[in-house]
C-alpha cells in the first residue's frame, strides 16, 4: 500500500493513552471513515504491544533493581536507573519512541467532520487524517 499511514511509537502511545480515543469510532463518522479508524486502531494496538515490551526490556536493562529483582522507581513512577546507565537509557527510549512504523491502513478521510468530534479528538487523531472537511 503506497498511501499508508507512518506514525511514530509517541504518537501511538498518545492516542492509547486517551480514553476518548475509541469512543471517537461511536461518533457519527461516515461509514468508511469509521472502519479506516478502527483498522488504525487495532493496527496501533499490535505495535503498541511490542512497543510497550521494547521498552520494558530496555528499563530492565538499565534500572535498579528492588529487593525482589524488578525495576527501582520513585514514589512518582519514575524509574530510578543504574547511575551508568541513565543516559544510554534515555538515549534508547528515546530512539524507541521517534521510531516510525506504518500502519498499513491507508490516511481517514472525515469529510464533513461531525459535530461530535472534539477538538482534542481532531488532534490526537490528526496523524492518521488525510485531511478534513469542514462541518
Amino acid at each position: 500500500m503506497t498511501d499508508a499511514i507512518t506514525i511514530t511509537h509517541a504518537q501511538i502511545e498518545a492516542i492509547m493513552a486517551s480514553p476518548g480515543t475509541l469512543e471517537t469510532i461511536k461518533t457519527k463518522l461516515p461509514t468508511k471513515a469509521a472502519y479506516w479508524l478502527a483498522r488504525a486502531i487495532v493496527e496501533m494496538q499490535k505495535i503498541y504491544k511490542v512497543y510497550k515490551d521494547q521498552q520494558q526490556q530496555i528499563i530492565t536493562a538499565h534500572a535498579m533493581v528492588d529487593d525482589h529483582g524488578k525495576p527501582s522507581a520513585k514514589p512518582n513512577g519514575q524509574v530510578i536507573w543504574k547511575p551508568e546507565d541513565e543516559e544510554t537509557a534515555g538515549q534508547k527510549l528515546k530512539e524507541l519512541a521517534e521510531t516510525e512504523v506504518d500502519l498499513h491502513v491507508r490516511p481517514i478521510v472525515i469529510d464533513p467532520m461531525p459535530e461530535s468530534m472534539t477538538i482534542e479528538s481532531m488532534i490526537l487523531l490528526m496523524p492518521l487524517l488525510k485531511e478534513i472537511g469542514d462541518a
